[in-house]
C-alpha cells in the first residue's frame, strides 16, 4: 500500500490498514493522548489514542522526517530503512523499542 492509497481510504478503513498491515514501532505520551507509531511499507502512521476515554481520536499518514522527528530518540532509525535493488528506501520490519511495547 502507498501513503496515497492509505491517504484515500477512510478513517475506519486507514485504522483496518494499521491493523492488517502495519508493525507497531513506538508510542510516545503527548499531554492526555498516546500517539502509537506504525510502519506499513515506506510510509508511518500515527494513531491517537485517548486512554481516559478509551478512544482513537485520530490518525494520519506521512513520509516526512518532521513528522518522525518526536520519535527519532525511541527507536534506531536504521533498523528500519533498507536500501532496495532500485535503491529506493523501504521500511524493514520493525523491532520494537523494550521500553515502549504498549501498542493500543
Amino acid at each position: 500500500m502507498t501513503l496515497y492509497e492509505f491517504n484515500r481510504l477512510s478513517e475506519t478503513d486507514q485504522l483496518g490498514a494499521v491493523w492488517e498491515q502495519s508493525n507497531f514501532v513506538v508510542n510516545r505520551r503527548q499531554g492526555p493522548y498516546l500517539l502509537n507509531l506504525y510502519a506499513i511499507d515506506t510510509f508511518w502512521v500515527e494513531v491517537h489514542y485517548h486512554p481516559g476515554q478509551n478512544q482513537i481520536t485520530g490518525c494520519r499518514g506521512f513520509r516526512s522526517i518532521n513528522a518522525l522527528e518526536p520519535y527519532l530518540s525511541l527507536f534506531t532509525l536504521p533498523d528500519f530503512l533498507s536500501c532496495g535493488p532500485d535503491s529506493t528506501l523501504k521500511l524493514n520490519t520493525p523491532v520494537v523499542h523494550p521500553l515502549n511495547q504498549n501498542a493500543i
